[in-house]
């Protein structure tokens, strides 16, 4: 799963920097928003990947 968001993150961080770029903003702003969008796939992934392991420790403990 780990591997998974670090793909995401890899494909686009890249993508909205070159996006930000083309569009006419400067460096420092395209490479915040970058970043930006690099922080929040991780945190999602890293929120459903906790929220993945919790259901399945319910579902086990009611069976």
């Amino acid at each position: 799963m780990k591997h998974l968001s670090f793909a995401v993150l890899v494909v686009l961080a890249p993508m909205a920097l070159i996006f930000m770029l083309s569009l006419g903003f400067g460096v420092q702003t395209a490479l915040s928003y970058a970043l930006g969008t690099g922080v929040l796939v991780l945190t999602g992934a890293t929120l459903g990947t906790i929220a993945y392991v919790a259901d399945n420790k319910l579902r086990v403990r009611n069976c």
